[in-house]
């Protein structure tokens, strides 16, 4: 008997902190904290892990950037958000198909990593300290792609993708060694900015002049209107003039001049900015807000905005499915407001948007129409243990309790009183799940795992056979099923 392996109808979930679009295809890549990477590259219809030689550990997602030089071609930094020794803990990785099998996530450059240092451990600070910290220069006449990379050991730049770096002389700031922008400017130059200290303060920021080459450092001081708190840079288009807008948490939205485009307000918590193809801007709030304000968006240069996500606009289906997500009722859902927040925004083809951030991706494909879990294929829920009764398999999540299914995770319901789950284990009768590298899937002795499945395996914790014969194994990132065949 041989299996089929997917991932479970327990999709979204978790929290995906960073988003990055391919600007030559459809290709998507979703960081997460405790289900590393995932890719679509069919605009967010269906995802499949790419995390494989690194699994069975679980690789934590802080940012995305595509090549413009390689389309198809991703760089990723892996990092943590609690990691007090600044050489280890993270490192630069690379997805990319070309480079063999589509679910690889490569190690670039491993003597720098994308750690923070917040003695909490980061989980209320909320937007999170991750997104744009890799940022994609592509000089055409020459040939060469420069990456900008802000990392645990200071800003870097690479100039053959990654393999080796050069520091451009901007040290990760004490205490928190955290970054929160790097924005590449029209002129060639950089923006960055630092976490903040505080949820009221502690940001700074930097330009860097002429980063190709000789890569001038100064701090940006007294600009009237500067905010304590930055947490995204964006480089936009307004009437024909580049102007670079700040998102300063609840201090607005703020243009590098100190003009206010949106004002300040204790309610909101601002945490990305970007500008579409066709002119609009969108912003995001990085807090819960009960009345439905999680994406805004401008189409006049900043003058008016609107909030695109009132509860009517925000769908229960899945993108790309007919299935009813398993989520849609639960207090992190978009259409609920209270409980969702954005962490980074990414614009893709015409009308696209995504949103990552609490309960996965979200996304609209009508310019901000209405707004749908974007997922399927992408579990990002901590599953921990199975139970069973015969005919109902309830998985526990670390977030929403547990989820239900009677039809071998096709689909998913939410369960917040499940029967009690017996403890763990990753060897059940015939059916043993290693955690060696490249981890295995052993039945009677033999591994049924092929690429998919090694690439799913993150943290794996607990297995479970029905009477189907399907193997279901729990994840930090859902559920894996496999299917005899």
């Amino acid at each position: 008997m041989t299996y089929s392996w997917r991932k479970g109808g327990q999709s979204g979930g978790g929290y995906c902190n960073a988003i990055a679009t391919d600007p030559y295809t459809s290709s998507v890549i979703a960081c997460g904290d405790v289900w590393g990477f995932a890719r679509s590259d069919d605009a967010g219809r269906s995802w499949y892990p790419t995390n494989e030689g690194q699994t069975p550990g679980a690789p934590y997602g802080r940012c995305a950037a595509f090549s413009q030089k390689h389309p198809g071609r991703a760089y990723v930094g892996v990092g943590t958000l609690k990691y007090q020794n600044p050489s280890g803990g993270g490192y630069l990785g690379m997805i990319d198909p070309a480079l063999g099998s589509p679910y690889m996530l490569a190690r670039a450059n491993t003597t720098i990593s994308f750690t923070s240092y917040l003695p909490t451990g980061g989980a209320g600070d909320v937007p999170r300290p991750c997104g744009r910290l890799i940022a994609v220069d592509y000089d055409q006449v020459s040939g060469i792609e420069y990456l900008y990379l802000l990392t645990r050991q200071g800003l870097m730049r690479s100039t053959d993708g990654g393999m080796t770096v050069t520091p451009l002389g901007l040290p990760a700031p004490a205490p928190l060694y955290a970054w929160s922008a790097v924005c590449l400017l029209a002129t060639g130059d950089l923006l960055i900015s630092s976490f903040r200290t505080s949820p009221t303060g502690g940001s700074r920021l930097w330009k860097v002049s002429q980063p190709r080459t000789s890569a001038a450092v100064s701090e940006v001081t007294g600009i009237h209107g500067l905010p304590p708190v930055i947490e995204d840079i964006a480089s936009v288009l307004i009437s024909g003039t580049h102007v670079y807008l700040l998102a300063c948490g609840p201090y607005g939205l703020i243009r590098y001049n100190g003009t206010p485009l949106l004002p300040a307000d204790a309610e909101l918590h601002l945490s990305s900015v970007t500008q579409d193809a066709a002119g609009v801007l969108w912003t995001g709030n990085g807090v819960g807000a009960d009345d439905h304000r999680c994406v805004a968006r401008s189409m006049d240069g900043g003058q008016s905005w609107q909030w695109a996500t009132p509860a009517a606009a925000c769908l229960p289906t899945i993108y790309g499915t007919q299935r009813r997500w398993w989520l849609a009722d639960a207090w992190s859902a978009m259409s609920k407001g209270s409980g969702y927040s954005v962490s980074q925004l990414a614009v893709g083809g015409t009308g696209i948007v995504y949103s990552a951030g609490r309960a996965g991706v979200h996304s609209t494909h009508d310019a901000g129409q209405t707004w749908a879990p974007t997922c399927d294929g992408l579990d990002g829920s901590e599953a921990n243990a199975f139970t069973s009764d015969g005919a109902t398999v309830w998985a526990s999540d670390t977030d929403y309790h547990s989820s239900a299914s009677q039809d071998g995770f096709a689909n998913a319901t939410q369960d917040s009183q499940p029967p009690a789950f017996p403890a763990p284990s990753l060897t059940r009768g015939n059916v043993k799940v290693t955690t060696t590298n490249p981890p295995q899937i052993l039945v009677n002795g033999v591994d049924q795992a092929d690429d998919y499945a090694r690439s799913a395996l993150t943290n794996p914790k607990d297995v479970y056979a029905d009477a189907q014969g399907r193997i279901y194994i729990a994840l930090s990132g859902g559920v894996l099923v496999g299917d005899p065949t």
